[in-house]
């Protein structure tokens, strides 16, 4: 009897041990399932407000990513106007990827719009270009850039045009 007794304990202990790790196996599963879900929602969050954009945050937008070094991701935002074909994407790629910083420090709304979709920004920057740049129209320090911006037929702002002037 004290064989079986002991038989029966330790069968118990068993089925618990066994049950207790299965719901923390199921617990855990439920939690990582939770986070991805979680993080997947966090990513279309951030994909909604970029295309909420406004004109304004836009240009902030691209010229962050231009100084965080995602050349890439700032020619996306790029109307087909600027940015047509790859060896125009290309070249403006090269181009940005010369910036060892560039931060908007002002924007202004210019009354130079060119029609009544297309829309003027005065847009000063805080330059700072790598050493050698092959970029002609920029200068480090101080610059001025006279930025277009234009609603995409999916409803997102996209830049238009940079110009040095209006």
């Amino acid at each position: 009897m004290k064989k079986n007794g002991f038989s029966t304990i330790l069968v118990i202990l068993i089925v618990i041990g066994v049950a207790a790790l299965g719901t923390g196996g199921y617990l855990y599963y439920k939690k990582s399932v939770a986070k991805s879900e979680q993080a997947k929602n966090q990513e279309n969050e951030k994909e909604n407000q970029d295309n909420k954009l406004d004109e304004e945050g836009t240009i902030r937008k691209f010229f962050t990513l231009v100084d965080e070094g995602n050349v890439d991701e700032a020619v996306k935002m790029m109307n087909p106007h600027m940015a047509s074909d790859e060896n125009t994407k290309n070249m403006w790629r090269q181009s940005l990827a010369e910036f060892e910083s560039v931060k908007v420090t002002k924007i202004e709304k210019s009354d130079l719009d060119q029609n009544d979709q297309v829309y003027v920004y005065k847009v000063n920057l805080d330059v700072q270009l790598k050493p050698n740049n092959q970029l002609m129209n920029w200068n480090n320090g101080q610059d001025t850039r006279f930025v277009s911006v234009v609603k995409s037929p999916d409803n997102v702002w996209q830049i238009y045009e940079i110009a040095t002037g209006p």
